[in-house]
């Protein structure tokens, strides 16, 4: 599959992905300006502290910063971490998951 990328940048950065090397991926990827594959990988491995970080910065659409923001309220919940899960879930704008929340932590 590596082998059909042209790009021998993308190329290496797909390599660096794949074992585990995100930080190495994000520089390769940083380097040929493709913040889009960034936010991307990110995803990908969800890693939505740091797609949220990118969406502020204006790497990645609102749409994607509430999945993020949507995405890590639903781990805090998995972790039943409703506190942080409330935070989180308030900024997607998930409501029906923010009444679960805020009923497992006794806040009506």
């Amino acid at each position: 599959m590596v082998q059909k990328i042209e790009d021998k940048d993308k190329q290496k950065a797909e390599i660096h992905s794949h074992y585990g090397r995100f930080d190495n991926a994000e520089r390769l990827y940083k380097d040929m300006d493709r913040k889009d594959l960034i936010v991307e990988m990110r995803m990908k491995i969800g890693d939505w502290q740091k797609v949220i970080k990118l969406a502020e910065k204006g790497f990645a659409s609102d749409e994607i910063k509430l999945k993020a923001y949507n995405n890590l309220a639903q781990d805090y919940a998995d972790k039943f971490q409703w506190k942080q899960a409330v935070k989180y879930f308030l900024k997607a704008k998930n409501y029906p998951a923010l009444i679960t929340a805020y009923t497992n932590i006794h806040d009506y």
